[in-house]
């Protein structure tokens, strides 16, 4: 909701654009162009909207006018979504890099490395850690401090899925079929439910249910997940 009270969506799009509507009628505000494709969602901090480009930059734009206020330099194209909690700004890249960006100055806090490993996943926050997916076939956590890692979990095929905490879990889907649910606090396998198709998309949870969507064609729903 912008400041004159209006309600806006933003989208981006393979044009390169990111397009800011009038909820209620869908009438064009404003566009941002940036360099190549937008894969991921923006995040909204305040009246910034954050968002990542196959151009390899993390562009923060003014949400009441569309104007730039600023880019950071990745080093590789940006496929995922950003995640942002506390004026902080999380995006994965190409390159294999899970960076830590200031929303205030655009300053990196830290990058860690997973060494030419994509990541198309987008980051999950609980208090002081941070869990995302990679084409290594992980899950990884890190400390949301330092970037440092904490644990990781072995999949038998690429985790693009974007992961979801709940209950001091984290539920996630893998190219290997399955959909998993590990422990927060040490990445132990606490669940998995073989579907026999990539799970790529992030599951959704509520009322004590998870629904996870496969390349089967079949949305699945799964209930007191233990």
């Amino acid at each position: 909701r912008a400041g004159d009270g209006q309600v806006r969506i933003l989208v981006g799009s393979y044009d390169g654009y990111l397009y800011c509507l009038e909820a209620l009628t869908g009438r064009p505000i404003w566009s941002y162009k940036t360099g190549s494709y937008i894969n991921g969602s923006p995040a909204i901090v305040q009246d910034r909207c954050i968002i990542g480009g196959c151009d390899s930059l993390v562009h923060m734009i003014s949400v009441p006018d569309g104007n730039a206020i600023g880019t950071v330099e990745s080093g590789s194209y940006i496929a995922g979504s950003v995640a942002v909690r506390d004026e902080h700004a999380y995006v994965g890249n190409y390159a294999g890099d899970l960076l830590k960006i200031s929303v205030e100055d655009g300053r990196i806090v830290w990058r860690n490395s997973l060494g030419d490993v994509p990541i198309l996943s987008c980051p999950a926050i609980w208090k002081d850690v941070l869990v995302f997916g990679a084409r290594d076939k992980r899950l990884h956590c890190l400390d949301l401090g330092t970037g440092k890692e904490i644990w990781s979990f072995l999949t038998m095929g690429n985790v693009d899925c974007s992961p979801v905490i709940c209950d001091g879990k984290v539920i996630f889907g893998s190219d290997d079929g399955r959909l998993y649910v590990v422990s927060l606090d040490n990445g132990r396998l606490l669940w998995s439910y073989q579907v026999g198709k990539p799970i790529v998309g992030g599951p959704a949870v509520g009322y004590g249910v998870v629904v996870t969507g496969s390349e089967d064609g079949n949305v699945y729903a799964f209930g007191h997940l233990e």
